[in-house]
C-alpha cells in the first residue's frame, strides 16, 4: 500500500468514526508515543517544517499531503537519474584507469 493510499484512509476513517472512537495515539517523537483524544475531525494541524504548523481542514489536509507525496515522488526520479549517470560515470573512470595501469604495467615489463 503506497503513502498516498494510506493518507486517503486515514482521513476517511476519522470521518466516519464516532465520538466514541476519537481516542488515538499521538505521536511525540519518532518512537514515542501518547494516547490523545480528538477534539476537532474537521481541522488538523499540518507540520509545515522548522517549527511551523498549519491549521487546514480535511480537504486541505489531503491535497497537501497529496503535494509532497508528489514532490517527493519527483525528487526521487531526480535522484534516480542522477545517481544512475554517476554509476556509468564511474564505470567508465574504472576503465580508463584500469587501461592506464596495464599500460603502465607493460612499460615496465618491456624495461626488464
Amino acid at each position: 500500500m503506497c503513502i498516498r493510499d494510506r493518507n486517503k484512509q486515514v482521513l476517511d476513517s476519522l470521518k466516519k468514526k464516532t465520538t466514541a472512537d476519537n481516542q488515538m495515539m499521538i505521536p511525540l517523537t519518532s518512537s514515542l508515543y501518547v494516547s490523545g483524544v480528538i477534539a476537532d475531525r474537521e481541522n488538523f494541524l499540518i507540520d509545515l517544517g522548522t517549527g511551523y504548523y498549519v491549521e487546514r481542514n480535511t480537504r486541505q489536509a489531503s491535497e497537501y499531503c497529496d503535494r509532497k507525496i508528489a514532490m517527493l515522488k519527483e525528487n526521487v526520479e531526480k535522484l534516480t537519474k542522477i545517481i544512475t549517470e554517476k554509476s556509468q560515470q564511474i564505470d567508465t573512470l574504472t576503465l580508463v584507469l584500469q587501461k592506464k595501469v596495464n599500460a603502465i604495467m607493460a612499460a615496465q615489463q618491456k624495461k626488464a
